[in-house]
């Protein structure tokens, strides 16, 4: 006689067996639940570099109404952690950090009593996800550079033994296939470097800011001064062969009748401690003649100059403690009280001030170059001082009864790099640590010197509001600076945090 057959029907925990020829309906306590899967893991990334770690999410699909517990097994002899999650909770997260390739397997549990976390019911259900843990290539792409138009640049890192590279350029245009290739782009570019390994590959991307030619000609041009000395490879031409820069910066008359300003180059520097500062102009063809003016005002300001200099005799000229003129316009004679003919008085000037130096004129036909040499100089010009916030302002878009406070004046104790500051780099936040979202971050034009800026507006898309949703609170909103925010000379500013002053408020 043939056994009777027998069709199994899942109601909730138990199932229905409806046998055939018996003509019986036999119910039994079911041994699985054949339901949905009561849980599922899930990894952000199925392949991860050795060192780096991944996310496992646990997510609960049926038992959601109280707390729940389940396991966790990464397949060593330790490997089984039960994880509890609180009532309420769909899903647990879990950070791995494998060092090879891994499958981690979770067991599905209901806590029966959430007070002990004693007594589970195990439904049987497990799932499981692998990770491999594979060489990933760093895909080093390199740090953002700024470069002046016409230069070029290394991006990318040394060849590793094994790695295919292949490049590619936003704006388009741009392939290679070499680890390190020399880009000189005309405009801002980024570069994507996909870098691949034993069958792994990774990206990265990097940035090539381009700024126009600077007119060095023009006080906004301004040469950096990073160090003790500059050499000027290629003098200012003689008076009367070529035009000044785009910008008559100061005014026929301001000093010496008749001077004007005539073809040469600017230069700025920031001195690091403050005292008397003393330099030597050293021609290289000793016949040529240089003038020069230094002033302590900002480019498009520039009133009298702290030292000048328009004596037309040949040589080394300068400032230097010991001369007994302050200016010069007509070259004096050497003598026991004056045994620098040729040079100012040493000036004194201040730490944390910009001040601008204009040197010209080359009276002879060789135009060979200068040396600027700041070693003998009481005041260091070797730039290394630090990027600090001097100000931060938050001001209403409009003063009125209900002022829409949305817009920030941004300060810096020295210029820095325009291309080196965007909306990533600066941050609001008010006492209840809520972050307000920062659209632009464009330079104040009268805090600005050709590619570089002290002061900045900073503008925020929603206006800033204090606890109670009123006006901004003035004591509790900070601004703060991370990234690479740099000036001429390298020198990058440090993380920092500063409080908000608020002006424009209605009475």
């Amino acid at each position: 006689m043939k056994k009777p057959k027998k069709w199994q029907l899942s109601y909730g925990r138990a199932s229905i067996f409806v046998c055939v020829f018996c003509c019986c309906i036999c119910w039994f306590p079911a041994k699985a639940f054949l339901g949905p899967a009561p849980i599922q893991i899930s990894a952000t990334a199925d392949t991860i570099r050795k060192g780096d770690s991944a996310t496992l999410t646990i997510t609960n699909t049926v038992y959601v109404s109280g707390a729940w517990s389940y396991v966790l097994d990464d397949g060593s002899a330790t490997g089984q952690v039960t994880h509890n999650v609180s009532s309420g909770a769909t899903s647990s997260t879990v950070y791995v950090k494998p060092i090879a390739n891994n499958t981690y397997t979770v067991t599905s549990y209901v806590d029966n009593t959430p007070s002990t976390n004693t007594t589970h019911t195990n439904f049987g259900f497990n799932r499981s996800v692998t990770i491999a843990v594979g060489p990933l290539p760093a895909a080093i792409a390199g740090m953002n550079r700024t470069i002046v138009s016409g230069q070029s640049v290394t991006i990318g890192a040394p060849p590793v033994i094994g790695s295919t590279y292949s490049w590619t350029s936003s704006p388009s245009g741009f392939t290679s296939t070499i680890a390190n290739p020399s880009v000189a782009p005309t405009v801002t570019t980024s570069y994507t470097v996909f870098e691949s390994n034993a069958g792994y590959a990774y990206h990265n991307v990097v940035e090539v800011q381009v700024q126009a030619t600077p007119n060095t000609s023009d006080c906004l041009g301004s040469i950096p001064i990073c160090g003790t000395s500059y050499v000027q490879e290629v003098a200012p031409r003689p008076s009367g062969t070529s035009t000044n820069g785009a910008n008559n910066d100061f005014a026929t008359g301001l000093f010496c009748t008749s001077v004007g300003e005539q073809p040469g180059t600017w230069y700025r520097f920031v001195p690091t401690n403050s005292g008397l500062l003393e330099f030597d102009i050293i021609p290289m063809n000793i016949s040529d003649d240089y003038n020069f003016a230094l002033f302590d005002h900002a480019c498009g300001s520039l009133t009298a100059p702290l030292s000048y200099n328009y004596c037309n005799i040949a040589g080394v000229t300068g400032m230097r403690v010991g001369s007994v003129q302050s200016n010069i316009c007509t070259c004096a004679t050497i003598s026991t009280s004056n045994p620098y003919p040729l040079y100012n008085e040493a000036v004194s000037v201040t730490t944390g001030h910009v001040y601008y130096l204009f040197v010209s004129n080359p009276s002879g036909t060789a135009i060979a170059g200068y040396t600027l040499d700041f070693r003998n100089s009481n005041a260091a010009v070797s730039d290394h001082a630090p990027i600090t916030i001097t100000s931060a302002t938050l001001s209403a878009d409009c003063p009125s009864s209900s002022p829409n406070f949305n817009v920030a004046d941004l300060y810096f104790s020295k210029p820095v790099l325009i291309t080196s500051i965007s909306s990533a780099n600066v941050t609001l936040t008010d006492a209840n640590n809520y972050t307000y979202t920062v659209s632009t971050v464009t330079p104040l034009s009268s805090s600005t010197t050709g590619a570089y800026s002290t002061g900045f507006e900073v503008d925020f898309s929603s206006s800033v509001t204090n606890a109670s949703g009123g006006a901004a609170d003035p004591d509790n909103i900070m601004l703060s600076l991370s990234g690479f925010v740099r000036d001429g000379c390298g020198n990058i500013a440090l993380p920092q945090t500063v409080p908000v002053t608020i002006q424009n408020t209605p009475p």
